[in-house]
């Protein structure tokens, strides 16, 4: 087993198990993030991000069910299950990510998944029928942003 596909399964069982601290040191510090919610994180953005996504969290279900090494950067396909608090409502999210590498850390990190479907699942159907508008998607996107910032506010203080 590569040193990359090691690093990504650690990633994986540290996902599995909530802890942030783990998955935050599989991460380079010049590393960046980017999924159709959070777009563009920096290394400590998306550190963050995972403390306050999991400090929420309940049930949360991860399962990896495909990793393919092509060069240096690694393909994986994943399936999370989870309870989303604000809405009380389950989601089924399936994700394919792009990882590359700066030396044994994750360099980028990319999630890709249907956020229309996403959306469907946790608001219902005003989600179905304008989830996939320009102007829900910014609003999501605006919204998960401006929790985050105020998450690391909060951090701080």
């Amino acid at each position: 087993m590569s040193e990359r596909i090691a690093l990504i399964k650690n990633f994986f069982q540290a996902f599995r198990r909530c802890d942030w601290q783990t998955m935050a040191e599989c991460y380079s510090d010049d590393a960046r993030f980017h999924d159709p919610v959070f777009h563009d994180l920096d290394a400590n953005q998306v550190r963050t991000m995972w403390r306050m996504l999991f400090e929420h969290a309940e049930n949360l279900e991860v399962r990896l069910d495909k990793i393919v090494e092509q060069g240096d950067k690694i393909e994986a396909i994943w399936n999370a299950h989870y309870l989303f608090t604000p809405t009380g409502r389950q989601v089924r999210n399936q994700v394919t990510t792009y990882f590359s590498f700066d030396e044994s850390k994750i360099l980028t990190h990319v999630d890709d998944f249907d956020l229309w479907h996403w959306a469907a699942q946790v608001v219902g159907w005003p989600g179905r029928l304008f989830g996939w508008t320009i102007f829900v998607r910014s609003s999501i996107r605006d919204q998960a942003q401006a929790q985050l910032k105020r998450y690391m506010l909060n951090s701080l203080a």
